[in-house]
């Protein structure tokens, strides 16, 4: 019997389910984690243009988007953006947040110009414009229209028909009371995006999984910043369902009192899973905000401060947190299993040898499993010159649009174990290690044998 729903072209009549299914088989099947696609993606332009076809092709076109593509890089999308998840769908008779599920989030509305140079262009080609180099991402200065989408981002248009013009107004209504000035010096300074961004987070809270964080969130100094800090830290407490946080530029910085010590977001994050973040102070007080969080199975920490001895003080955090799962054994760690990976250059890789005996006997079923990730090549001359900063968080913000930067932890990571000892072996070994860098400085970015 002929099925209800067909697409007919001429002679040809396929199946409404045939169509749909080939809709679906647009985004490429994943090992891991799917990559979160910019807007300038083959793969992204095609589902917009799928959600213009006809009302049956929209919901589903516009759901792969939903979970495929949300990539907000420029402030002029956030705004887009907040408008299109406030209202529902003429179609689906819906919002976004309640017709398409979970997301996962790339969020980098607020950053200097070129500050997202990348190597990201091997998943996202872009098309050039002038001589614009192959592989830099956008910096947020060409046209709004060039990178929308959906329709919807843009007027809130779902069927892709008659298009309302454009508002020349660049004052969202409810935030008029907020500075429209250009904040190109000083992008985190702009309170208007700052509010939009906060309602954002807010409405996405029920739905949103996976958050990608890239803005420079130190810019921010609580003594003099907090009216911008305040409604940015209640933006993203409000993130409950998060499972996967990656911060590239810090760890996530939006503390609001220089007078305590503030305990991170992630604490009221109840599911978190993973967590990535750059440059943190991994010690004490950050191990206890960890201990929070009780599904929290891996944590990737990029260019860390932290102590030595990072069993013996996520142990004693584990410990304070939990005392009611506590038993008086000492110092000997009774917590769930926990991976950690430091990543860092090659050169700058930590070096926790010398706790190997101390952990041993804090750690004797190895259920803190702690290992070091070199970032790039030992002779990778494009991140030497690029320096240790901005490589690291190159290397953080592609592999985690990529969806791959679990499996590479995983994949390339050292573990930190003791030393194989087989019978009749001598533990000392006098064999000299030769280093082949012949006592080069690492610091010179100009030196040509890294």
């Amino acid at each position: 019997m002929e099925a209800d729903h067909t697409i007919a072209d001429g002679s040809t009549r396929l199946p409404l389910e045939i169509i749909l299914l080939i809709v679906e088989n647009v985004i490429p099947p994943y090992d891991g984690s799917r990559p979160i696609l910019p807007a300038s993606h083959p793969i992204t332009k095609t589902l917009v243009s799928l959600t213009r076809v006809c009302k049956a092709i929209h919901p589903t076109a516009s759901k792969l988007i939903w979970q495929n593509c949300l990539y907000i890089d420029r402030k002029s999308k956030l705004r887009r953006f907040r408008r299109y998840i406030s209202q529902k769908s003429p179609i689906t008779g819906r919002s976004p947040c309640e017709a398409y599920g979970s997301a996962k989030l790339y969020l980098s509305p607020l950053h200097y110009k070129f500050d997202t140079a990348s190597t990201y262009g091997a998943i996202a080609p872009s098309v050039r414009r002038g001589k614009e180099k192959p592989g830099r991402m956008s910096d947020g200065s060409d046209s709004d229209m060039e990178t929308d989408q959906s329709d919807e981002w843009a007027n809130g248009s779902q069927t892709g028909g008659h298009r309302a013009p454009r508002s020349i107004s660049p004052v969202d209504d409810g935030y008029s009371e907020y500075s429209t000035h250009n904040w190109r010096d000083a992008p985190m300074q702009d309170l208007r995006t700052i509010h939009i961004l906060k309602d954002v987070l807010i409405t996405l809270a029920p739905v949103l999984k996976t958050i990608i964080v890239d803005m420079p969130l130190r810019d921010l100094s609580p003594t003099q910043n907090g009216d911008i800090l305040e409604p940015l830290r209640q933006g993203f407490e409000a993130l409950v369902n998060i499972e996967e946080l990656i911060s590239v530029k810090d760890e996530l910085y939006v503390d609001t009192d220089t007078e305590v010590i503030q305990p991170h977001v992630f604490i009221k994050w109840p599911k978190l899973r993973r967590l990535c973040l750059y440059n943190v102070m991994a010690a004490d007080t950050f191990f206890e905000d960890m201990a929070s969080c009780p599904q929290l199975e891996t944590a990737v920490f990029v260019r860390p401060d932290l102590a030595d001895d990072v069993k013996g003080e996520w142990a004693a955090a584990w410990a304070k947190i939990n005392r009611q799962d506590t038993k008086d054994d000492g110092p000997v760690y009774q917590g769930p299993k926990i991976s950690m990976a430091f990543c860092d250059w090659p050169p700058y890789l930590y070096d926790f040898s010398s706790k190997i005996p101390h952990w041993q006997e804090v750690d004797p079923d190895n259920k803190i499993i702690v290992s070091t990730v070199a970032t790039h090549q030992r002779y990778d001359r494009r991140s030497r010159r690029r320096g240790p900063i901005a490589s690291c968080q190159d290397w953080i913000r592609d592999h985690a649009l990529r969806g791959t930067i679990w499996s590479e932890v995983e994949t390339k990571c050292q573990p930190v174990t003791p030393p194989i000892m087989f019978e009749g072996q001598v533990e000392d070994d006098d064999d000299e290690w030769v280093d082949d860098d012949d006592g080069e400085d690492w610091s010179d970015d100009n030196s040509d044998l890294w």
